[in-house]
C-alpha cells in the first residue's frame, strides 16, 4: 500500500504537519509518494550535480524571495543574461574577464548553496533521519515529487491534479490528510446503523475507525525505524491487502454508495478484526515502548482510515485550498467522466493529541 502526501505553498495546511504524517506512516508503508513543495525541495538533493547551468540559476532565483536576501530575482536574471552574452563576445576586456571569473565561481558555488539550504530545511522539518529512505520519484520508500509555485512558473502545470486523480485511480495509493479535515466531514462509525442512501443524502459523510496509534516517532534513528519497518510491514501486510482489494472493488462499483451494509460487512471481516492484532504488535515494539515510556503524557500520533466517494476527496483538497477551484472542477470533471464521481474509496488522516 502506497501513502500519497500532497501540499502546495498557498493550502491551509501547515508544512509541518508534513513530517508527522510521514513519521507515523513509513512504520508500516510500502511507499509513501511525497508531493508538496517540501518534497520538491528535497528532490534537488538527488539531481543537483546533474542540474543544467540554467536550471541552477532557476532554483536559485526561485528561492531569493524565501531566503529575503540580495539580489532580487529580475537582478539575478539581467546579470544572468549579461554574462551569457559577455561568455559569446569576441573581444573581451579585462573587466570583462574578471566579471566572467567572478560569474564562473558563482555558478559552481551555487550546489553547495542549495545543498546547505536543503539540509537545513530537512533539519527545521525533523525529516533529517528519514532522508536515507528517500529518493525520486518511483524510487525509495519515500518518493519524491514535483508540487510548486515555481514548476507553475516555467511551464509545467497541474502537478498537483495529476498527484490526486492518480492516486484515487490506483487500488494501491491511498491519500493522507491533517486533521483539519474533521471540520469538514460528517463522520459515523462502521458500526453505526446508517441509511442505504447514507453516502447520497448527506454531503461529505464519511464512515471512519482508528487505525493505528503511535508514540511520536520523530526521535528515532534511521536504524531504529528501518527495525520497526521490517518488523510491522509483515504484520500490516494483511490488512494492507485487504483495503487494495476493497479499493479495486469499489472503483469498478462492485460495491458502490447503495451496497452500504455489504460494505460495513467486508470492513468489519476484512479489516477490523485485524486492527486490535496490528495494534498490539505496534505496542509491544521495543523502541516504541522506549517512546511511550520516555514522558509521563507522550504526543500521539493516532491515524483514523477514512472511507468516503472521490468527489470528496476532491473536495477536502479544495476546502484546505490544496487544490483551486478550477483544478476541483477539472477533477470532478474528468472523474464523472470516467463513471467513478461517486465511487468509494478509503484515506487516512493523522489527528495529534497530548505531548
Amino acid at each position: 500500500m502506497h501513502i500519497t502526501l500532497i501540499n502546495t505553498p498557498k493550502s491551509n495546511v501547515d508544512k509541518m504537519y508534513e513530517p508527522k504524517i510521514l513519521w507515523s506512516t513509513i512504520l508500516f508503508a510500502e511507499r509513501i509518494n511525497w508531493a508538496t513543495s517540501q518534497s520538491y525541495l528535497t528532490l534537488f538533493r538527488y539531481v543537483i550535480n546533474v542540474m543544467e547551468e540554467r536550471y541552477r540559476i532557476n532554483t536559485y532565483k526561485s528561492f531569493l524571495p524565501i531566503w529575503k536576501i540580495e539580489p532580487t530575482p529580475e537582478k539575478l536574471e539581467d546579470d544572468y543574461q549579461f554574462y551569457l552574452k559577455t561568455k559569446k563576445r569576441k573581444h573581451k576586456t579585462l573587466a570583462d574577464l574578471k566579471f566572467l571569473r567572478s560569474w564562473g565561481k558563482f555558478i559552481k558555488s551555487l550546489e553547495n548553496i542549495l545543498m546547505d539550504y536543503i539540509k537545513q530545511n530537512e533539519k527545521i522539518l525533523g525529516v533529517t533521519e528519514l532522508s536515507s529512505f528517500m529518493n525520486r520519484p518511483g524510487k525509495g520508500i519515500i518518493s519524491l515529487y514535483y508540487i510548486s509555485e515555481f514548476i507553475h512558473e516555467i511551464g509545467v502545470q497541474d502537478t498537483e491534479i495529476d498527484a490526486v486523480l492518480t492516486t484515487l485511480y490506483s487500488e494501491y495509493e491511498i491519500h493522507a490528510f491533517c486533521e483539519m479535515i474533521e471540520e469538514h466531514l460528517n463522520f459515523k462509525t462502521f458500526n453505526s446503523n446508517v441509511r442505504k442512501d447514507f453516502f447520497k443524502k448527506n454531503k461529505f459523510s464519511a464512515l471512519r475507525e482508528k487505525f493505528i496509534e503511535v508514540t511520536a516517532p520523530e526521535s528515532l534513528t534511521y536504524n531504529q525505524v528501518a527495525i520497526i519497518r521490517n518488523e510491522l510491514t509483515e504484520k500490516f501486510k494483511e490488512v494492507m491487502n485487504s483495503i487494495e482489494e476493497f479499493n479495486k472493488e469499489l472503483r469498478e462499483k462492485k460495491l458502490s454508495v447503495e451496497n452500504i451494509n455489504e460494505i460495513k460487512k467486508r470492513y468489519i471481516d476484512k479489516i477490523k478484526t485485524h486492527l486490535s492484532e496490528i495494534q498490539k504488535a505496534v505496542d509491544n515494539n521495543i523502541y516504541m515502548n522506549q517512546l511511550k515510556n520516555k514522558e509521563d503524557e507522550p504526543k500521539v500520533y493516532k491515524l483514523y482510515l477514512v472511507l468516503t466517494t472521490m468527489q470528496n476527496i476532491v473536495g477536502l483538497y479544495e476546502k484546505l485550498n490544496i487544490i483551486s477551484k478550477s483544478s476541483a472542477l477539472y477533477c470532478r470533471d474528468e472523474l464523472q467522466q470516467k463513471g467513478v464521481l461517486d465511487a468509494l474509496k478509503f484515506f487516512v488522516y493523522l489527528k495529534e493529541e497530548g505531548g
